[in-house]
């Protein structure tokens, strides 16, 4: 009965990248799409003539099978691509900090000239940084495999908050530190200390700006599928998985269409795979497992079209980090909670400018800003109003004026995605930023990829813990190993 080896539904990196090296495995393949293009949260839409990215910035951490694949498939060579010198630069009420790319010492010097009395702890806690290495691929070094697992081991159970603190003794070097809180879906005195390893990589990493916009990406990745005799079927919204004795067969569609493989694998988020296109019914098992999955807060996605010069203005960075509080526990346990927004309160948000890489992205003499406002009480619907939107473009282009002098008046576009802009075109539950989030004191599941369902499978960040684009394509690749152990 089968007609394809693999149906993946949806074509997120992970979904595209697991189906990419199926059928380059000479496997029969077919994605369904609900929606017109590629990508999930890896895309763009044009408005009035500004490109505007869903994510923000790349860093691309090429180590292991992840960087033999990407240059199998000559992904920076084909794709144009802009690499920002620096990481990000921190905006906190009484301190600045620049973190270069790819530069462990300059971030060391940076921070030190803030912090000169902290040095030793800081040189020390960085130097950890470098060492570690997770052992990605077949032919990983077996003495930074020890020294990973005995990282892990003295990380569980500890928050980044408290890790860091074994380091230094100001708690202002642990919010320098823990300024991409929100990338990773929890403030740092929930965060886990593995986020230590994970601030290391993304620092090591080069930081890359696609110059035609993030589409290009999914886009680039779908045009292989398809030379290799691979299928793609987009606007067929999946509803269903076929199920047969806990094994699952195929798929069906929402316009009845059935389809049956040897394999399932999906790139929908964990809770809507278990709960719309499984079923609880299923497995008693996952049911137990689904009850520690957490999805995120979502965010809010601010673009803001300017007619202001930005490259006269210092923004580039991959990311600026705006905070008018040191505190974001604090910050968070607010937000989750808002019943509204004022421009009189204490923000903390990040933002870029992908026009000063690429002058692609905006009509002419026109530039971009791309904010990320995280967390968003999702049960307050006010915030997906157009009320909301408008008001938080406004209190955010009032707090840029601040960097950027006359950028509120300067505004000629604008659009902001809600929790339920999210949810209605990623399809992810609730809107969340993050398929699911860990604190300091649980324990995610190790093999993320299978499920209690025989031959179904997760893909993407859903199979790889990890926040970003990158760890969606490894967790395309972890699938991908998963189901050749079928």
């Amino acid at each position: 009965m089968s007609g394809y080896d693999a149906i993946i539904i949806g074509s997120g990196l992970g979904g595209l990248v697991t189906s990419l090296l199926l059928v380059k495995d000479n496997k029969k393949v077919l994605v369904l799409e609900r929606s017109a293009n590629p990508g999930g949260c890896c895309s763009s839409y044009v408005q009035n003539g500004f490109v505007f990215d869903v994510p923000s910035i790349m860093s691309l951490d090429r180590s292991g099978e992840l960087g033999e694949f990407l240059e199998d498939i000559r992904f920076t060579e084909e794709l144009e691509f802009v690499a920002a010198e620096n990481f990000s630069k921190c905006y906190f009420p009484d301190v600045e900090m620049v973190f270069p790319s790819q530069n462990l010492d300059g971030c060391i010097e940076n921070l030190t000239e803030l912090f000169p009395e902290e040095r030793v702890g800081i040189q020390k806690l960085f130097r950890l940084m470098d060492e570690i290495e997770a052992p990605y691929g077949k032919r990983s070094d077996i003495m930074k495999t020890i020294k990973f697992i005995s990282f892990i081991r003295r990380t569980a159970g500890v928050s980044f908050y408290d890790f860091v603190k074994k380091y230094v003794r100001d708690d202002k070097i642990v919010s320098v530190l823990g300024h991409c809180w929100s990338y990773f879906g929890l403030p740092p005195k929930q965060l886990p200390a593995f986020a230590v390893y994970m601030m290391g990589r993304l620092l090591k990493s080069p930081v890359l700006i696609p110059k035609k916009g993030f589409h290009k990406i999914p886009e680039y990745l779908g045009e292989k599928i398809v030379e290799h005799g691979g299928e793609i079927r987009y606007n067929t919204h999946v509803e269903t998985v076929l199920i047969k004795d806990n094994k699952a067969m195929g798929v069906r569609t929402r316009d009845g269409q059935e389809f049956f493989s040897n394999v399932v694998v999906s790139d929908a988020d964990t809770v809507k795979t278990h709960r719309e296109l499984v079923g609880e019914k299923y497995s008693a098992k996952w049911n137990r497992q689904m009850e520690k999955c957490n999805p995120s807060y979502p965010c809010a996605s601010i673009h803001l079209g300017t007619r202001l010069n930005l490259c006269d203005h210092d923004l580039r960075y991959g990311q600026v980090f705006y905070s008018e509080m040191w505190d974001m526990d604090a910050y968070y346990e607010r937000s989750i909670v808002a019943k509204d927004i004022s421009d009189e309160d204490q923000f903390i948000f990040g933002f870029h400018s992908p026009t000063v890489f690429s002058s692609e992205l905006a009509p002419d003499q026109m530039h971009s800003i791309h904010g990320i406002l995280y967390p968003i009480n999702y049960r307050n619907q006010e915030f997906d109003s157009d009320d909301f939107k408008e008001k938080i473009a406004h209190i955010v282009g009032k707090k840029l004026d601040g960097i950027m002098p006359g950028f509120s008046s300067s505004i000629v576009e604008q659009d902001v995605l809600t929790p339920r802009s999210f949810e209605r075109y990623v399809n992810s539950t609730h809107g969340a930023m993050h398929d699911s989030v860990y604190s300091y004191n649980e324990r995610p599941p190790f093999n993320r990829s299978k499920t209690p369902i025989k031959d179904l499978f997760m893909t993407g960040t859903k199979a790889f813990l990890g926040p970003g684009l990158t760890s969606a394509m490894r967790g395309g690749i972890w699938a991908y190993h998963a189901i050749k152990r079928r």
